[in-house]
C-alpha cells in the first residue's frame, strides 16, 4: 500500500541546526510545513521514535509511510 493521495504527517530531522519540520498532507495536495526548534522538540523526537516513517490514513485508519527524507532528497 503507498500513501498516494492520502492525508499524510511526516516528521522530518533533526536538520544539522537541531530543528524538526513537521510536515502535513491533504489527499487534495495542500500542504502545510512548520519548523520546530530544538529547545521545543522533546515532544517531536518523542513521536518520532515511535513513527519513524511518518503516519497517512487510509479508510479512517492511520497507517505508517515508508521511509522518505526531506533532507535526503536531490536538490
Amino acid at each position: 500500500m503507498t500513501a498516494t493521495g492520502k492525508n499524510r504527517i511526516m516528521i522530518h530531522g533533526p536538520k544539522n541546526d537541531g530543528t524538526y519540520i513537521v510536515e502535513f498532507r491533504t489527499a487534495a495536495g495542500e500542504a502545510l510545513a512548520i519548523s520546530i526548534p530544538s529547545s521545543e522538540a522533546s515532544v517531536i523526537r518523542h513521536f518520532q521514535e515511535r513513527m519513524p516513517y511518518g503516519l497517512f490514513e487510509t479508510s479512517g485508519t492511520l497507517c505508517e509511510l515508508p521511509k522518505r527524507s526531506l533532507f535526503d532528497a536531490p536538490k
